[in-house]
């Protein structure tokens, strides 16, 4: 799978998404696994995190990006429609 994963992009950049690719990739014994039931859970929060410094953007943000999902415009909505599922 390294190899793969090389030859497009730079290793590491997906973080966590690369973690569990590999974990399904070992666990299938395929480069290419198929998985039936595929699911996504998208949550977003208006807290207060943004005071404790651990957000990177500001509070007035949170609108914003929830709005841009909904209408279909967010990275995970194009990983989505990749993986043929309905949002």
């Amino acid at each position: 799978m390294n190899e793969k994963i090389e030859d497009t992009i730079q290793q590491g950049s997906l973080g966590k998404l690369e973690d569990f690719a590999r974990r399904i990739v070992g666990i299938s014994g395929t480069l290419s696994p198929v998985i039936k039931r595929k699911v996504i859970f998208v949550m977003a929060g208006d807290h207060g995190v943004v005071g404790e410094g651990v957000s990177a953007y500001p509070q007035e943000v949170t609108f914003q990006m929830v709005y841009n999902f909904i209408r279909g415009g967010a990275g995970i909505n194009v990983l989505a429609k990749h993986m043929v599922l309905t949002y």
